[in-house]
């Protein structure tokens, strides 16, 4: 059990979530209800690498939609997010659809924001030499795809960056920055390197873990870390088991009674 649980609690929760083998298909036409010009924000190779390029780019002329592309090659930080915004804004873009990991992710938050917002991502983290600005215009909507398991970017309210001159991490965090929708396709997240697979799944086991023992748990983060811990367990135990071939690929969602 938690060490304390606190008297009450608050759970809210902004982002509509879809999940199942599949559900990547479904972004497109979530997305065009924002509008027909978008920022596609992607990792450098994970539309080539997952094979998903023709099948984006038939689905959105089916579908009447534009993008500007723009492509996360690194750890998230404020420069990207700059430039992710101002492609934004120069492209006239109505809404963003995030493809990727938690970089793609994360920069596609946080470009959302500063493209109704003014000034640099820098002006808004925490933890930096002055209190950060409120975001106080809604962000551009987000639809997320993410293509990994760990992070947990596409369903909360923060974007977290890489302050480089200071060499640090910080987050820019409100609640305008939740998603619009999320898409969990284990199809995808199956499809990453194993050691992408390994790292982030071992990443999400590590959230579940400090969410349980955290005393600022709750009844409905313990029941979800109660479930999560297990399946996180299971699901990388049958990974190492594929990796050392006794056992057939694990799948990112894993059934409740595997073994």
């Amino acid at each position: 059990m938690s060490p304390r649980a606190p008297s009450g609690f608050e759970f809210a929760h902004r982002t509509r979530i879809v999940l199942g083998a599949g559900v990547w298909t479904q972004a497109c036409a979530e997305a065009q209800s924002i509008g027909s010009k978008l920022l596609l924000v992607t990792g450098a190779s994970s539309l080539s690498r997952l094979g998903l390029e023709q099948a984006l780019s038939d689905e959105a002329r089916r579908l009447g939609l534009t993008f500007s592309h723009f492509s996360v090659p690194r750890e998230p930080d404020v420069e990207l997010a700059d430039r992710a915004a101002a492609q934004a804004r120069a492209s006239g873009a109505q809404g963003v659809l995030a493809i990727g990991g938690g970089s793609s992710l994360d920069v596609a938050k946080a470009a959302a924001a500063l493209a109704t917002n003014p000034g640099s991502a820098r002006d808004y983290l925490e933890g930096l030499q002055r209190p950060p600005l409120p975001l106080v215009a809604p962000a551009l909507p987000v639809v997320c795809v993410p293509t990994t398991a760990g992070t947990g970017s596409e369903v909360t309210k923060n974007s977290v960056l890489q302050v480089a001159d200071l060499q640090v991490k910080r987050s820019m965090r409100s609640d305008l920055l939740f998603p619009r929708a999320a898409f969990i396709d284990p199809t995808l997240s199956g499809k990453a390197p194993l050691n992408v697979r390994a790292g982030t799944g071992f990443d999400a086991l590590t959230h579940l873990v400090e969410a349980f023992c955290s005393k600022n748990s709750s009844l409905v983060s313990d029941a979800l870390a109660r479930e999560g811990i297990p399946r996180a367990v299971r699901a990388l135990r049958a990974l190492a088991a594929n990796v050392a071939g006794t056992a057939q690929a694990c799948p990112a969602y894993c059934p409740p009674r595997w073994s």
